[in-house]
């Protein structure tokens, strides 16, 4: 039988003998030495892809937590600002009846409205003063029309 001692081995009176050292400790093998590095290298790189998937998923597990936060953020920010804006109540001061409006110039939300205000930039009148203050506190307004995000709502005056 052919063993590998790893440790101080020596012979006492003819008889083997193994040491353990400071650092290491002592142990006998079936395997050659040749053997044992190829072992612990299959270990040492099982343990190395073991660490690197353990590294993608937690940078995925921040990345996740980081854009949910901020997402709740920006969504805290928005709910401020909306709270924080004067309320303006506004008024219909254009009472019509929806039959005396042309079928063009009725509100494409409500259906029941003249088209007043254009959205900036993209200068669609389709919505009357109610709907498009509606449309322009969402978190992302955008233009009914084209979906252009729009930054606000300007009265359009026909002479």
């Amino acid at each position: 039988v052919r063993d590998t001692a790893v440790g101080f081995s020596s012979f006492k009176n003819g008889v083997p003998e193994i040491k353990s050292c400071q650092d290491l400790p002592y142990f006998l093998s079936e395997m050659t030495k040749d053997q044992m590095i190829e072992e612990l290298m299959d270990q040492t790189g099982l343990i190395f892809l073991g660490s690197v998937i353990l590294g993608i998923v937690s940078v995925g597990i921040l990345s996740y937590a980081a854009v949910r936060t901020w997402n709740r953020w920006k969504l805290r920010n928005h709910q401020r600002e909306l709270s924080q804006r004067p309320s303006e109540p506004i008024v219909d001061d254009e009472p019509e009846d929806a039959e005396e409006i042309p079928d063009g110039q009725l509100c494409v939300i409500c259906v029941t409205r003249r088209r007043v205000p254009a959205f900036i930039p993209c200068g669609h009148v389709v919505c009357c003063r109610l709907c498009a203050s509606t449309v322009e506190r969402e978190l992302n307004p955008k233009c009914p029309v084209c979906l252009q995000s729009i930054r606000g709502s300007m009265r359009v005056y026909y002479s």
